[in-house]
């Protein structure tokens, strides 16, 4: 019996909110957004994976948004997963 095996959470990825309007529509875009979000259901033990790939670290925010493009929405409905 895994618990994190076992425990599926839902993570919400949108566009940094501090992008334009328009950067926020080419982000939507490149990671295939509907409604311009994205949810991903994964196993708990994927997140650190999934961060990775994504290239997601929820410990920094990176100074320009274009760089980093992309953040969790729901963060803190997961964050005691989160390493």
């Amino acid at each position: 019996m895994d618990d994190d095996w076992n425990t599926l959470v839902n993570i919400n990825v949108i566009p940094d909110p501090r992008l334009s309007a328009v950067q926020k529509l080419v982000v939507e875009n490149e990671f295939d957004m509907e409604f311009g979000s994205l949810l991903i259901n994964t196993r708990v033990c994927f997140i650190p994976y999934l961060f990775k790939q994504l290239n997601i670290d929820v410990n920094i925010t990176h100074p320009d948004p274009t760089e980093q493009k992309i953040v969790i929405e729901n963060l803190n409905a997961i964050k005691r997963w989160v390493f």
